[in-house]
């Protein structure tokens, strides 16, 4: 289906939508309920203040989209490019998503409350996720280089296969967080320290900071 056709304030339901490539075109208003995005690539377009109910993109590129006042309910992404998207600006109350292998790299969910949002075999290399809620969320087999935490919740998340992460505890709220012995140097990262011997250490640190052990 051709997007391009249709004016603003257009309703699109249960629609396939597959091999578009587009520039900065603007696609602001527009409401997308239960529709289907496949191999698409947006570079800058204008999707602020839409709404996408009950969508799915797969294997879609969307490099620095404007999303500002976009709603995402229960969107699902797989094997998406999606760099550099500020979701920090989307309609909070309709935001909720998960991410299966994805590159999320550069975006930011920043201030936002996305508790139990699922990531997937995702990079999220330098995402700002500094205020975010992510009660409840997981990082299953993620890599978090440089990704920022700061003032987060992330009381019950799940990062137990997660890797290359920096979480300072005194900065951020960890109560019943899963990590692994594996990558829970990722907590000690900010007090400059050398472990000699990281499992026995690890394990001393664990008990501190009463955290779960897997």
């Amino acid at each position: 289906m051709n997007m391009y056709q249709y004016p603003d304030d257009e309703s699109y339901h249960n629609e396939c939508f597959s091999d578009i490539r587009d520039v900065k075109s603007d696609f602001s208003k527009r409401q997308f309920f239960n529709c289907v995005f496949r191999h698409c690539r947006f570079e800058r377009s204008n999707f602020s203040s839409c709404n996408f109910i009950n969508c799915q993109f797969t294997r879609c590129e969307l490099y620095r989209v404007d999303v500002q006042h976009t709603g995402f309910r229960n969107a699902i992404f797989d094997e998406c490019a999606i760099v550099g998207v500020e979701f920090s600006k989307c309609n909070a109350s309709l935001l909720s998503f998960a991410f299966s292998r994805c590159v999320l790299d550069y975006s930011s969910f920043a201030g936002t409350r996305i508790a139990t949002t699922r990531f997937d075999k995702c990079t999220l290399r330098n995402v700002d996720f500094a205020g975010v809620d992510l009660t409840g969320s997981s990082f299953e087999n993620c890599d978090l280089s440089a990704a920022r935490f700061e003032n987060t919740i992330l009381d019950e998340a799940d990062f137990e296969s997660a890797f290359n992460f920096t979480i300072d505890p005194r900065l951020n709220r960890i109560k019943n967080t899963s990590f692994s012995r594996q990558n829970i140097t990722g907590l000690l990262d900010r007090f400059e320290i050398k472990i000699r011997e990281p499992q026995s250490y690890c394990e001393q640190i664990l008990d501190t900071l009463m955290l779960p052990c897997f």
